[in-house]
């Protein structure tokens, strides 16, 4: 029976695609929460191995970048690391730190993402910046932006995670024996900086 409405379905190698991402979307959710009750009730532990961070920061991006190509977006990177800067730390959530503050920084982008990571020594810490050129967060936002659940605007209208990607980045941090913070600067987009103690 002819209807004479045009019919807007996706093809199905589109359906499966965006299939595929939500159900990405609710793993990586349910780990988040699982990961958060870990750590408030103490029980998430650290597993220290000896490693160069360039391999670690590669590793990362290529993982980004292969997950953000398929969702058509290429962001731009570039990368200060010495190669063979090494760390005594826990891989995996020096890990997961950086792919949250760099997906934040993707999604957050105005345009094409624009990132820059740079990691130096400094006295007995390690330091690693992450950079964007998003919009700036008002400094009065500084501290919430860390809080649980804490989603901006744009966050909301997106429908991005639940807000737990800068508070579980604050807490793996402190439990590794370092500390992290933002800073912007008018035309030069927000910083994540966070410090690891070397050893």
């Amino acid at each position: 029976m002819e209807t004479g409405l045009e019919s807007h379905s996706l093809p199905a190698v589109e359906q499966l695609s965006l299939v595929n991402e939500k159900v990405d979307q609710m793993t990586q959710i349910l780990k988040n929460l699982a990961l958060v009750s870990r750590i408030d009730i103490g029980q998430e532990k650290i597993r220290k191995t000896k490693f160069k961070l360039k391999g670690l920061i590669d590793e990362v991006l290529a993982d980004i970048i292969i997950e953000r190509h398929q969702q058509s977006v290429k962001p731009e990177v570039k990368i200060s690391c010495p190669a063979k800067l090494e760390l005594m730390a826990d891989w995996v959530k020096i890990a997961q730190i950086l792919t949250n503050l760099l997906r934040n920084a993707i999604v957050h982008a105005n345009g094409r993402p624009r990132i820059f990571l740079k990691v130096e020594k400094k006295n007995n810490m390690i330091q690693i910046v992450t950079g964007d050129n998003n919009s700036l967060i008002p400094k009065k936002d500084y501290q919430k932006i860390f809080t649980k659940f804490y989603q901006s605007r744009k966050a909301r209208m997106k429908g991005v995670g639940l807000g737990l990607g800068l508070y579980i980045s604050k807490k793996l941090v402190e439990l590794m024996g370092g500390k992290i913070w933002v800073e912007g600067k008018k035309g030069s987009g927000n910083r994540f900086v966070f410090q690891l103690p070397v050893s």
